[in-house]
């Protein structure tokens, strides 16, 4: 049966878009096995609350997706929450508020609780919650729901994990006050309350700078980056034979002279030579890769490169700009120059670049390196398309904001073009 109007239904084995789980979840196997050692470890593990930082595309919605889905297939309960956007505290309030649902409809009597056998989303695994505790944190603080919910975890030899997604935007006074409750609750108190939080390397560059995020600074970080030619020589080889098809050993060369790549750049090119090639009838050869490759460029632009650097402040893009001019590596203190603005603000740049992985930098030399997590010939491109403001064929993600410099803030506005008012940045 066809989903839509008498059309096949798509046997395309790839899934290039963001936070869809790919077939094979490649080059983070070093990353699952460390959270799910943590995991087994409890509350004094310092992995049992992590950070997952890379970039946009680099795959750490859908790495946490495959956590969050290991989790409820052990027995835990998972609530997963968007902290994009003000108001985080209301949907994990909101998320406790069905599990409470979820076991008030229960009745099925059990003699170790109050007999409300909740079945963990989608595991099928059930166990159970105090009838005394449920009662007493209705109405009560997050702090204390949250607690209650952990202790019930525990009494079944399970735990919960709070799935926090795109913190990068979240609101600041909310996240301190989460922040302040899970320390108390995990680490302080040792109850069964795990955290993987998700966020771009600008947020580490946050937590680094914010007196008031301290315990952030102290969870486990896991670096979320480019995939490694044979990562991604495993992540498009492998769909296409498990799916039936063959790629040629030529095609797979000319897909590691692209390496590395991110994760959802190697999901639309394995997307692109899966229906070009007419697979699983014909084989990959060299040439359909190297027509996927340089067909995914311009979306790659679109959806990845343009919004990261849009959303950089000025300093910074002056900065790239000017590593990219100089083959990939320049002195560090020439970067704070062609910053072209204080020099405490052009340090911090220089910090925020480097937590976002844009660069690396030599503590010894002063010498820092261009990681090409934006390939420097597209920082021209890019460069070109905002000082002329965005016309002729640039991309839609960020042409429909404001993008005027706010030059105190050093950052760039990200209300819609032509609103009225003062521009505003996220951050």
């Amino acid at each position: 049966m066809s989903l839509f109007g008498g059309h096949p239904v798509n046997t395309n084995p790839f899934t290039p878009d963001f936070g869809q789980a790919p077939p094979v979840l490649a080059g983070r196997d070093a990353a699952i096995e460390s959270l799910s050692r943590s995991w087994a470890t409890g509350p004094r593990d310092p992995g049992f609350t992590t950070l997952l930082l890379g970039p946009r595309g680099s795959g750490k919605t859908a790495l946490m997706t495959k956590m969050s889905e290991d989790a409820k297939q052990a027995g835990w309960l998972v609530i997963s929450v968007n902290a994009n956007t003000d108001g985080a505290l209301d949907r994990i309030a909101h998320a406790l508020d069905e599990i409470d649902t979820l076991d008030a409809a229960d009745p099925a009597p059990d003699v170790r609780s109050w007999g409300a056998s909740l079945k963990v989303f989608g595991s099928g695994v059930e166990w159970a919650r105090s009838r005394s505790r449920s009662r007493q944190v209705k109405t009560a603080s997050l702090r204390r729901r949250l607690s209650a919910l952990a202790d019930d975890a525990a009494e079944n030899d399970v735990a919960v994990l709070l799935a926090l997604d795109e913190i990068q935007g979240g609101n600041r006074s909310e996240m301190r006050r989460l922040c302040a409750d899970i320390q108390s609750i995990t680490k302080e108190e040792n109850r069964n309350l795990a955290m993987l939080a998700a966020g771009t390397g600008d947020f580490l560059h946050r937590v680094q700078s914010d007196s008031q995020l301290t315990f952030m600074q102290r969870c486990a970080w896991q670096h979320v980056s480019q995939l490694p030619p044979e990562s991604v020589v495993l992540g498009v080889q492998e769909p296409i034979e498990a799916a039936g098809g063959r790629i040629e050993q030529a095609a797979l060369d000319a897909l590691i002279g692209a390496s590395p790549m991110l994760a959802f750049q190697m999901q639309a090119i394995g997307s692109r030579v899966w229906e070009m090639s007419g697979a699983v009838k014909r084989p990959v050869d060299a040439w359909t890769m190297s027509q996927a490759i340089a067909l995914t460029g311009p979306e790659m632009t679109r959806r990845v490169y343009g919004p990261i650097w849009h959303d950089l402040p000025e300093p910074c893009q002056r900065m790239l700009r000017a590593l990219a001019d100089s083959g990939g590596s320049a002195d560090s203190a020439d970067l704070l120059r062609q910053a072209g603005c204080r020099h405490r603000i052009a340090v911090d740049s220089l910090r925020r670049l480097e937590a976002g992985g844009h660069l690396s930098l030599d503590s010894d030399t002063g010498i820092a390196r261009h990681s090409e997590l934006i390939p420097s010939k597209e920082i021209d491109a890019l460069t070109r398309h905002f000082s002329d403001g965005g016309e002729g064929g640039g991309f839609a993600a960020a042409s429909d904001r404001c993008g005027k410099l706010m030059p105190r803030a050093q950052r760039r506005c990200v209300l819609p073009a032509g609103h009225s008012g003062g521009c505003r940045s996220k951050h």
